[in-house]
């Protein structure tokens, strides 16, 4: 059997349920700090993780690559292993510590680093930007049907400020 490419899997918006939180970005104050202790609570979408599962049975590694940063490993691989959702070594890309390049700049570069030791054979973003910067630099990338669309205010902090 030939090895499959990997599936690169964005979290929020694809995988969580950010919607009950993004009200800490709204306004010209951004509570970060509360946006980010909420992340632990964020409801499962079902419709992406069947589909993340069902690709994990197909034989594809799965490789998770979110704009949360660092400091949120542990409560997102709790979350990630509490649904049920495959989680190996390595598996989680995360926002280095003061890294706030937009989130396509940082998944982009991201995506280079480990297609240079594999094959990407999709990415899964809720993210407009990042499914066009990935194209333009020559990988595959969609947009889910089941990706949650995003508030101005997730949008400015994904795409602006690269904070998530």
């Amino acid at each position: 059997m030939t090895e499959r490419g990997l599936l690169l899997v964005d979290i929020d918006g694809v995988l969580a349920d950010v919607t009950h939180r993004q009200h800490h970005l709204a306004g010209t104050r951004k509570n970060w700090n509360a946006f980010f202790a909420a992340a632990d609570a964020d409801p499962l979408i079902e419709a992406g993780a069947e589909a993340v599962r069902q690709a994990a049975d197909d034989g594809y590694p799965i490789v998770y690559l979110t704009g949360r940063p660092e400091r949120l490993r542990q409560v997102t691989e709790g979350w990630l292993t509490r649904h049920d959702l495959p989680v190996s070594p390595g598996a989680l890309q995360m926002r280095p510590h003061r890294e706030w390049r937009p989130a396509a700049d940082f998944k982009v570069h991201v995506v280079r680093t480990l297609a240079s030791g594999r094959t990407v054979a999709d990415m899964w973003d809720d993210d407009e930007a990042v499914v066009s910067a990935l194209h333009a630099a020559g990988f595959p990338a969609r947009v889910p049907l089941w990706a949650q669309p995003r508030s101005s205010a997730f949008a400015d902090a994904q795409d602006r400020l690269g904070r998530t």
